[in-house]
């Protein structure tokens, strides 16, 4: 785990499913295990798509036309940039790929980090966040979202089980990200009223207007729709507010601009830490892709 932290100064369906699918078999292409939940907003599931002929997709079908996007959020952005295709599929058409190992681990983790915060400072030991991670583990590890992240097939019976080692391996692995946190960071050392903030939605509507560049804000005026806006949303992990450190530039700036505290913005990163060994070039790309 690694944290990445910036500071800033002061569609309707032809068939319907009564019931939560829990698996289908894809032999046609692999034997890619596929879940699916039956949803009440109509989006096409993958237990949708599983049942057309051939298991291709005909748009027509479903949206009579492309949907607009209505909001942009940073992982959303990303899979547009990484493929257009799939941010099309499960944005725009709302066919969204299963919850991964990767993406359970990082929700868990994050919902551990989140209330290590609410116990009193000297309580913010290891121990305590390793057993928050377990805690909100074994309250849903059977839900529907992931109860399937560990089923294999038995070779005997055909019939899936849950692999219990492979459980246990990944919630070490968990673990271990969690100690790696409390390297770069100790939470018992972090004084009131810090943080802020925590897992807080924030969002701002940007001008479409390209004369006032792509991160030009335009006032909102209750009841005045003065010219094209759009949603960018998202979550910040933590909010604190610290000290500006001391630094030479202070020398050259009015006691009028001077800023002494500063918002910091820190960001959990579940993930691979990023391997910064190649030209300051490749590098700079690497850390603008991962923070």
């Amino acid at each position: 785990m690694f944290a990445s932290v910036r500071s800033f100064q002061t569609k309707p369906l032809h068939r319907k499913l009564s019931r939560y699918v829990k698996s289908y078999t894809v032999r046609s292409y692999s034997s890619t295990q596929v879940y699916a939940k039956s949803t009440k907003n109509k989006a096409l599931t993958y237990a949708d798509i599983l049942e057309l002929e051939d298991g291709v997709i005909n748009p027509s079908m479903y949206w009579p036309e492309i949907p607009q996007p209505k909001s942009l959020s940073p992982s959303s952005a990303a899979e547009f940039k990484a493929c257009p295709q799939s941010y099309l599929f499960q944005y725009l058409y709302g066919i969204r790929q299963p919850t991964t190992l990767a993406l359970a681990r990082g929700r868990v983790c994050h919902s551990a980090l989140e209330e290590i915060f609410e116990v009193q400072q000297s309580e913010r030991t290891l121990d305590n966040l390793q057993n928050l991670f377990r805690k909100n583990w074994s309250e849903s590890r059977m839900t529907d979202e992931y109860v399937h992240l560990f089923d294999t097939e038995d070779e005997e019976t055909g019939m899936l089980i849950r692999n219990i080692e492979a459980e246990r391996k990944w919630g070490q692995e968990a673990l271990g990200l969690l100690q790696n946190y409390f390297e770069l960071e100790d939470p018992s050392l972090i004084p009131q009223p810090n943080p802020l903030e925590r897992e807080m939605w924030v969002q701002a509507k940007l001008t479409l207007n390209t004369n006032k560049g792509s991160t030009g804000e335009t006032p909102v005026i209750e009841n005045v729709d003065t010219e094209p806006r759009f949603l960018v949303r998202g979550i910040v992990d933590r909010l604190d507010f610290v000290a500006v450190p001391p630094s030479p530039r202070r020398s050259f700036v009015s006691e009028e601009e001077r800023q002494d505290y500063a918002l910091r913005i820190v960001d959990y990163k579940t993930g691979k830490s990023p391997d910064f060994k190649y030209s300051p070039a490749t590098n700079i790309r690497i850390a603008n892709e991962n923070m």
